[in-house]
């Protein structure tokens, strides 16, 4: 063997063995890792996540008010299986447990939003002291393929909306008052406010919920990270206006250094700045807040990301937390 020739110089050897001893280090960090991730899907202990998608439905406004069940699937045992909504209804009338909705936001995949749902009740749990029920509601927020760059804008406004109405209308199927909390993030925040909005009868581009879909009554806790809706969205004359009268607590994590939602002016040309980058406000120069029930905190000191893992980072992410699972804050 020619590595054992002493003929060759150790400063060679060392420089064949290091690249090979650096690729042996990094298999083995991947595999503990994917041992980690295993353990931790796997450990869910009393808590759930089920998905409810939207993905392969039709896409109009007419469709989702239409709708009737939607896929559902849950987590076993490290595996997503197929189920029904019937199924979660039966769990979620359990009153000791906590059920948390949560809205993945743009250009995710199915898959991708399943891992976000999976690091989500990972964090909840860890402060949660009863079991957590995470609803992960799935629409079809991928990059679109094969369309003219001037229908882009077009048709996310369109898939937002219909995806309001999905997820109201879900509301609307699930046992009276039985979520606890909505959690979304991006893109996320704008269909859980449209779906609040519908649920307080609101109107989105004249279309309402039937009245026998309005069930939710009870006001919700809502956890909005970077929130890609224009600022004024939640007041009196704003697009969600009547979302409020079904909000508990709201908190929102915004990030005035967020490189994406400064170009949110080209999404919304006539509301050109966004919550998740300046924070809400009821008018111009004045902060929202309605009997201190809306918090909300900048986190720029995780910097110039729009990256939902960024705000993980964010010290007042614990906050957000403790709001979901019911608890008093300090602030």
């Amino acid at each position: 063997m020619f590595l054992l020739d002493s003929r060759i110089p150790t400063n060679v050897l060392l420089g064949i063995a290091k690249p090979i001893l650096s690729l042996f280090v990094l298999a083995l960090s991947c595999v503990q890792a994917w041992a980690q991730g295993e353990r931790q899907v796997h450990s869910l202990g009393c808590n759930s996540i089920w998905e409810i998608c939207s993905r392969s439905s039709a896409y109009s406004i007419d469709d989702a008010c239409s709708s009737g069940c939607l896929p559902a699937t849950r987590l076993e045992g490290g595996l997503w299986k197929p189920s029904c909504e019937q199924l979660l209804i039966d769990e979620l009338q359990d009153a000791n447990r906590r059920t948390i909705l949560y809205v993945h936001g743009n250009r995710t995949t199915q898959e991708e939003a399943r891992f976000k749902a999976i690091a989500l009740l990972r964090g909840l749990s860890s402060r949660s002291d009863q079991p957590i029920s995470l609803v992960l509601f799935s629409w079809p927020s991928e990059k679109p393929d094969r369309i003219l760059p001037s229908r882009i804008l077009d048709e996310k406004k369109e898939l937002i909306q219909a995806s309001g109405f999905y997820l109201a209308a879900l509301l609307g199927r699930l046992p009276p008052d039985c979520v606890d909390s909505i959690i979304g993030f991006s893109f996320g925040c704008a269909v859980a406010s449209e779906a609040l909005h519908l649920q307080a009868g609101g109107a989105i581009e004249g279309r309402a919920l039937s009245a026998n879909q309005l069930k939710l009554t009870k006001a919700v806790r809502v956890g909005f990270i970077a929130p890609a809706f224009e600022r004024t969205a939640l007041t009196q004359a704003g697009e969600y206006c009547q979302a409020i009268n079904l909000v508990d607590v709201l908190i929102n994590l915004y990030n005035s250094s967020d490189p994406i939602l400064k170009r949110f002016r080209f999404f919304d040309r006539e509301n050109p700045d966004a919550a998740g980058l300046l924070g809400l406000v009821a008018s111009q120069h004045k902060p929202l807040a309605r009997d201190g029930s809306i918090i909300q905190f900048d986190c720029n000191s995780i910097g110039k990301t729009h990256a939902e893992r960024d705000y993980y980072a964010c010290p007042r992410l614990n906050q957000l937390f403790d709001i979901a699972l019911g608890k008093s804050v300090e602030l």
